[in-house]
């Protein structure tokens, strides 16, 4: 991630999504943009796993990628301090998907119940 940011960041605060985020909205990707434009330095959008599945800088930062427990319920909090070491303003404000027990969740949510009526 911190490449993918580390080149877009030049020229313009980047957002970057997750694929397991299905309940991430377009409301969801103007506030992020927003929060950036109005001064923020970070925005993510936490996931319920601990970890988030919207994160958009205004510069690239590798320690907030780098050591990270990736994949792990402390994502999110390792993140936040990593934040606080950079001196960055962020805004917070999407449910994450990463296991089966998220699509339970996601299943009885009625998301994404056209793409589940096909699928037994």
């Amino acid at each position: 991630m911190f490449a993918v940011f580390d080149q877009l960041c030049a020229k313009n605060p980047v957002l970057l999504i997750g694929t397991d985020g299905p309940a991430l909205t377009c409301e969801h990707l103007q506030m992020a943009a927003t929060a950036l434009r109005e001064g923020n330095d970070a925005v993510f959008l936490p996931a319920e796993d601990g970890g988030y599945v919207l994160v958009g800088l205004r510069r690239a930062e590798a320690r907030l990628f780098t050591g990270m427990p990736w994949g792990s319920a402390d994502v999110m909090a390792e993140t936040r301090r990593g934040l606080q070491q950079c001196l960055m303003a962020r805004a917070g404000f999407a449910l994450g998907c990463g296991g089966p027990e998220d699509i339970a969740r996601l299943r009885s949510s009625g998301l994404m119940d056209e793409w589940f009526s096909d699928k037994v």
